[in-house]
């Protein structure tokens, strides 16, 4: 049996393992067992499988897939609720993680000591415009440090404004998130050959009070309750457009994030431990015999 544990930020939850004690075990993860582990009818559901593994030069280093068992290098709510889980070790304040995209720095701003939930602000990195590293094929004639514009061919829609916060992202300026065709137009864009590892798209509203609403389609996931870095991503290009300024908060369907943008990016949002469990591994064979 394999022990696990799902969190969730802001809605967006995963399936856990640690492997730092079992660092020697051989993935063999495929697209079908992915789908089945995430299914949330026939699996455990989730909107992918996180790995904690040792790092030498962190509390832990952050594995990902998302729930169509494509690897991804980030994702900001995951790696809150990782930050929150490492920082249970001699209860933490701060501490940093690994991630496929670098370092990061966690403080850990508040935390139930009865069960695993807190608020942690994290380090996100600083935000990639250049567009062979996002990665984005269309020609750039954009001022350097601003999100590239892109063209799309979908009609009652804004150019689109392109940057990686160590993943890719589309954020599209509406009137209401709420009346796009979301299940339509995310993967239509998604899956733009403009984009060469396809990229997360955002909708994205300016509130009456100057705060931001946005609803996420998922590379590899489809639409979450919510997205870390998406949520970057959306104050980045609001205030790069000059629609915000550099510190705001994201409202998502699942919850609250506040973003600030300084030389790096810095998120803080909740994250909260729901249950544990064992899963079966003759039903979902995650690792290798040999491993």
């Amino acid at each position: 049996m394999i022990e696990f544990f799902k969190m969730e930020g802001a809605g967006n939850d995963y399936v856990y393992v640690d492997l730092r004690e079992n660092a020697k075990k051989i993935l063999q993860l495929n697209a079908e067992l992915l789908l089945r582990l995430c299914d949330r009818r026939y699996g455990i559901g989730g909107d992918g499988l996180v790995i904690i593994g040792p790092s030498d030069r962190a509390a832990g280093r952050m594995w990902m897939w998302n729930a169509d068992g494509s690897a991804s290098a980030m994702c900001g709510n995951a790696l809150r609720c990782v930050s929150l889980y490492l920082s249970a070790d001699g209860r933490k304040r701060e501490l940093i993680v690994e991630s496929g995209v670098g370092l990061h720095r966690a403080e850990i701003i508040s935390r139930d000591e009865n069960v695993m939930s807190g608020s942690v602000r994290l380090d996100m990195g600083r935000p990639i415009f250049e567009a062979h590293i996002i990665p984005f094929s269309r020609e750039s004639k954009d001022a350097p440090g601003r999100p590239v514009r892109y063209q799309h061919v979908l009609k009652g829609l804004d150019e689109g404004h392109v940057l990686s916060m160590g993943n890719p992202h589309c954020v599209i300026f509406v009137d209401d998130p709420d009346t796009v065709d979301i299940e339509s137009i995310g993967p239509r864009i998604e899956n733009d050959p403009a984009f060469p590892e396809r990229t997360n798209v955002e909708f994205v509203s300016i509130k009456a009070d100057g705060s931001l609403y946005q609803r996420t389609w998922e590379r590899g996931s489809g639409e979450t309750l919510a997205c870390g870095s998406g949520a970057c991503a959306a104050l980045v290009a609001a205030a790069s457009a000059g629609l915000s300024g550099r510190t705001n908060t994201v409202h998502l369907r699942g919850g609250d994030l506040f973003i600030e943008w300084n030389e790096t990016v810095h998120m803080t949002g909740p994250a909260r431990l729901v249950f544990r469990g064992q899963i079966d591994e003759r039903e979902f064979p995650l690792f290798s015999k040999e491993g």
